[in-house]
């Protein structure tokens, strides 16, 4: 080899070897390659050889761009290569082993950390002359073996405690080499990511998931131009706004993978990031993403995974290909329209194995061309959408399946038998639907291991197949007949919910052959005999048998249940006492017995179930006190022991958060401890003796005492707690009225012996209830009060005071009353005439009371009005005179009481039979006539509280005889015009109204014959015509429970004949 050659060889060899360098490692392709350039110049071959090794070296970066390896080639160049060192032990460097101490000293551990993750970063010596250890020995740590730095730092999962924020000053920062950096998983107290992150530039993976950092993302982030993997996923309170995506997509060229989500980014999605060529793995779910998703994302060349889900304000493009996508996550994203089926027809999904488009507004039928397609789909997801129509039998297309999920969706007909196509099924869901027909027999029976079919209306019985079920969900359809012994072919069943069906006859013995089983749901249907004694035999964690037929005592062999944490026998017909054996079920969590037969006392071994935290006794025959022993229950949050026959004081160790002991016989006093119970939130002690003075503090923000016999003052320190809902109606208290705080809800202090004046202050409150019936308050009502029927006030009952003066005026368009109850006080004047602006007014009562006034016809526009009464006062005038043809409104209008006034003419039925409702009969019970209002935050208080439902009630009188109706049906039409001036005949028109089941028109100058055509109104049950001047028969074609009512009532007209 000549000079020229040599020089040139030895050129190149040392520029590779500077590149190299510059890069801090060598290939392992680097060694064999350069090895072998070695031994050909040892061997002397022919220059023009010598160069394909160096030719290859280059090759092989440039194609595969391989990470280099950790070894030290020693290359004498002087000796034209004649030397080749051996590889070098290289410990770490002391400077990057001081900076991991230091990051290690950081962080404060807790026992839920991981200790073994920093067990080996030890910084002690065992002497004077020990060497400290080797840092790149360290669990997590990854050094480069060619010169000892950290290249990688793995401190993941380790549940690290990092109390004070992560600073730039922050000795990590200072491992400058690092090229791998893992804290997922840790908790660094939401603080920002340190500006310093910049420094790290050799970084090509980061992540920082799960690891509770906050704040925006710095921009020194953009720096990382290396980086190939970003992960700072599930930190829910870091925002990418400054730097934003778009700069992420401009500056970080190399990202193959980028996980971002619930990263708040709040902005448009940017075209930019269709630079990121590299892009194999896109996550960005829960990020307030905007505007129009970009279609150019689908034709990356490497994108394989797409996530954008939970972007509610993303709006959906025209998909038009799948490019390599494999996985692609658009789940509730608010999406509309049809399924896209053109990413089907154009074929062009042949690669995707997962497609995710749940949660979104896609409605329509699917197409059985969806499916043709999609033969490499794994998972399917669309549940919880409109989609509509039957389940296409090309589903069965679909032969790589493992995951279909169509629930929470409007299907309808049958399941598709085409679905046994589908060997490799694993879950199948297709709750909450309107499937009809029998479940098929015909399911793939290999890998099937969770099946749904709730909330449909499926009939027949319980499939016989497949058997390697774990979970079999059937409730809320309409099975029926026994439960079959199929079911013990499931013999690896771990949940089995049958719960909400028709199904009869006795709970089968063959149930407790299925060894797994931890859940049985059978509740809400049909069940009967006895609880099976060999149910002991069992390894059921959840037990449902409530709201079934089933009697007998409560079987002993349920305390053979040691695995049992919920046990739900409520509303069934079981007898005896609570038996003491329920006691040993330590692990019990949810105890209901609710709803039963059982009497004796309380046993003391419930205070045994120490994991306890629901108990439900309510609406039994229970009697005597309440065992002390349930203070021990420390965990309990709710115990409704209500509507049973308990005796004796409240316990003073109670420690709850909801606490129902209504409706029993307790005496004595409320025990001030109550006040102690930080925790307290609903308090229902109503209808019972209690006696005494309200204590001071109860922090319950529903607090219910009523109908006790409770007096003195109302604690001014209990209206300034925490209350929402203030219950004290029906005790002897007395003195006046304290202004409770502003933020309460619900106010109810009828029936007591409060005086004075009610204070303006009370206008300052956002009360929706206020109730201050049957009290002794006098002077005028607030005017202000119609600022709180503008800001919420929905029910405002003020019947049986001292009240004068004349009733407020409401303001236009802002009058949210749905109930109004004045009556039985000495207001004076006319209606206001504002009271149209209370659109939502439903029961409307000013009787006994000294308004001079017409009847208020204007009130006709009031399209929810049901009841109105105007009994005892001025009214005068003739009723509802229309013109021929003119609306007579009231449309909801069925109670109406004009007794006792100065009203003249003639009848108004020639205009009240237009009333629709009035018309209607067999309209058949409902509920009771009432408004239903929410407080409080939105726990479900129905079990616990009832003042949710205000009940209307009304008094009608009928022969000097007060028909009191403390609740009201909605389908009861009652019409009395007693006791006013009405004349002339009763008009043969009063057969249109058919729904009347009251009507009194005594006391009145009506004269002519009686119409025959009363007898039409079928559902009449009073009647009352007396004290008129009328003549005639009546004939009557009444039956059944009907004609018992309305014989006595045609009685009190002795001068009438009856046929």
């Amino acid at each position: 080899m000549d000079v020229t050659q040599q020089k040139t060889v030895k050129i190149l060899f040392f520029c590779w070897i500077f590149l190299s360098q510059l890069r801090e490692e060598l290939s392992r392709s680097d060694r064999v390659i350069l090895a072998c350039f070695i031994m050909m110049v040892r061997a002397r071959v022919p220059p023009t050889l010598l160069l394909l090794p160096l030719l290859l070296l280059v090759l092989v970066h440039s194609l595969f761009d391989l990470d280099p390896l950790v070894v030290i080639i020693d290359v004498d160049a002087s000796s034209s290569f004649s030397s080749f060192s051996q590889p070098q032990v290289v410990r770490c460097h002391e400077d990057e082993r001081s900076a991991l101490l230091g990051f290690k000293r950081d962080f404060s551990f807790t026992s839920k950390s991981n200790h073994s993750c920093l067990g080996s970063w030890d910084d002690d010596d065992d002497g004077p002359s020990a060497s400290p250890t080797d840092c790149c020995s360290w669990d997590g740590i990854e050094c480069d073996v060619q010169n000892g730095h950290v290249i990688g730092l793995d401190l993941s999962n380790c549940l690290l405690e990092h109390p004070n924020p992560l600073s730039s000053s922050s000795s990590l920062f200072r491992l400058t080499y690092l090229q791998k950096l893992n804290l997922a998983r840790n908790n660094f107290s939401y603080s920002p990511i340190p500006p310093a992150i910049g420094s790290l530039v050799r970084l090509k993976v980061l992540d920082l998931s799960w690891s509770s950092f906050g704040g925006q993302v710095p921009q020194e982030i953009t720096r990382l131009s290396y980086l190939s993997t970003l992960y700072l996923f599930y930190n829910h309170r870091l925002e990418l706004k400054k730097p934003d995506l778009e700069d992420l997509a401009l500056s970080l060229t190399k990202l193959e993978e980028l996980h971002l989500d619930e990263v708040d980014i709040s902005a448009p999605f940017p075209d930019r990031i269709s630079n990121l060529s590299s892009l194999r793995s896109l996550k960005l779910a829960d990020c307030n993403l905007q505007g129009r998703f970009p279609t150019s994302l689908l034709k990356l060349p490497s994108l394989q995974v797409l996530d954008v889900g939970g972007n509610r304000n993303l709006s959906s493009s025209s998909l038009e290909t799948c490019g390599s996508l494999r996985e692609l996550y658009m789940s509730n994203c608010n999406f509309s329209g049809r399924i896209p089926v053109s990413l089907i027809l154009r074929s062009n999904c042949t690669k995707l194995s997962v497609l995710d488009l749940s949660g979104n507004m896609l409605h329509g039928q699917i197409t059985p061309y969806f499916f043709e397609n999609l033969s490499t789909l794994t998972r399917l997801e669309l549940h919880d959408n409109q989609l509509s129509g039957e389940i296409p039998s090309s589903i069965g297309n679909l032969s790589q399946l493992r995951i279909l999920d169509l629930s929470h969706n409007q299907l309808a007909g049958s399941i598709p038998s085409s679905i046994i196509n589908i060997s490799l099924l694993r879950d199948l869901d297709l709750n909450d639907n309107q499937l009809t027909g029998s479940i098929p027999g015909f399911f793939p029976s290999g890998l099937l291991q969770y099946l749904g079919l709730s909330n449909n209306q499926l009939t027949g019985t319980i499939p016989t197949s497949p058997m390697g079920l774990s979970h079999l969900w059937l409730s809320y359809n309409e099975l029926s007949g026994p439960i079959s012994s199929s079911i013990c072919n499931f013999t690896r069943l771990e949940e089995l919910d049958l719960e909400f069906n028709q199904l009869t006859g006795p709970i089968p013995s063959f149930l407790l052959n299925l060894a797994g089983l931890e859940m049985l749901y059978l509740g809400s249907n049909q069940l009967t005999g006895p609880i099976p004694s060999t149910l002991g035999n069992s390894t059921v964690q959840i037990l449902g048998l409530d709201s079934n037929e089933l009697a007998g005592p409560i079987s002993s062999s349920l305390g053979n249940l040691s695995q049992l944490v919920v046990l739900d026998l409520g509303s069934n017909q079981l007898i005896g006492s609570i038996p003491s054996f329920l006691g040993n079920l330590v692990r019990l969590v949810t105890l209901n017995l609710h709803s039963n037969q059982l009497t004796g006392p309380m046993s003391p071994s419930l205070g045994s179930l120490r994991d306890l935290k629901q108990l439900y006794l309510s609406f039994n025959q229970l009697s005597g006190p309440i065992p002390s022993s349930l203070g021990n229950l420390n965990g309990l949050s709710i115990l409704d022991l209500s509507s049973n026959q308990l005796t004796g004081p409240i316990p003073s160790n109670l420690t709850v958060m909801f606490l129902d002991l209504s409706s029993n016989q307790l005496t004595g006093s409320i025990p001030s401890y109550l006040g102690n119970i930080t925790q307290l939130y609903s308090l229902d002690l109503s209808h019972n003796q209690l006696t005494g003075i309200i204590p001071d503090q109860i922090p319950a923000s529903l607090l219910n005492l009523s109908n006790n016999r409770l007096a003195g003052h109302i604690p001014n320190s209990l209206v300034i707690g925490v209350f929402e809902v203030l219950d004290l109606r029906s005790n002897e208290l007395h003195g006046s009225l304290p202004v409770p705080p502003t933020f309460m809800e619900a106010y109810y202090i009828s029936n007591n012996r409060l005086t004075g004046a009610i204070s303006p202050l009370i206008c300052n409150m956002s009360l929706i209830v206020l109730d201050l019936a049957e009290n002794n308050f006098s002077g005028s009502i607030p005017g202000c009060l119609s600022n709180m029927s503008s800001s919420g006030l929905q029910i405002l009952n003020l019947r049986g005071n001292k009240f004068s003066g004349g009733l407020f005026d409401f303001h236009e368009g802002k009058c949210e009353l749905t109930m109004m109850d004045v009556s039985r006080n000495q207001l004076q004047g006319r209606l206001p005439r504002t009271l149209v602006y209370c659109t939502s007014l439903e029961y409307l009562n000013v009787e006994s009371n000294l308004i001079d006034d017409k009847f208020p016809s204007w009130l006709s526009s009031l399209s929810n009005l049901s009841v109105l009464i105007l009994r005892s006062n001025g009214f005068h005038g003739e009723v509802l005179r229309l013109n021929k043809g003119e609306d007579c409104g009231f449309p909801q209008l069925h109670i109406i009481d004009l007794s006792q006034n100065n009203f003249s003419g003639p009848l108004p039925f020639g205009n009240l039979n237009c009333w629709k409702i009035v018309r209607v009969s067999n309209r058949g019970h409902t509920d009771y006539l009432g408004h239903t209002y929410q407080v409080g935050n939105g726990f479900d208080r129905e079990n616990f509280f009832s003042m949710a439902i205000y009940d209307y009630s009304m008094t009608i009188i009928n022969k000097g005889t007060n028909l009191v109706y403390p609740k009201i049906f909605p389908d009861f039409i009652a019409m009395n015009l007693s006791s006013n001036n009405f004349s002339g005949e009763i008009p043969s028109s009063v057969r249109f109204l058919q729904g009347l089941h009251l009507l009194n028109l005594s006391h009145n100058v009506l004269t002519g014959h009686i119409p025959r055509t009363l007898s039409n109104i079928t559902q009449l049950e009073v009647l009352d015509l007396s004290y008129n001047n009328l003549s005639g028969t009546i004939r009557y074609r009444f039956s059944g429970l009907l004609q018992r009512f309305i014989q006595p009532a045609l009685r009190i007209n002795p001068s009438r004949k009856a046929i």
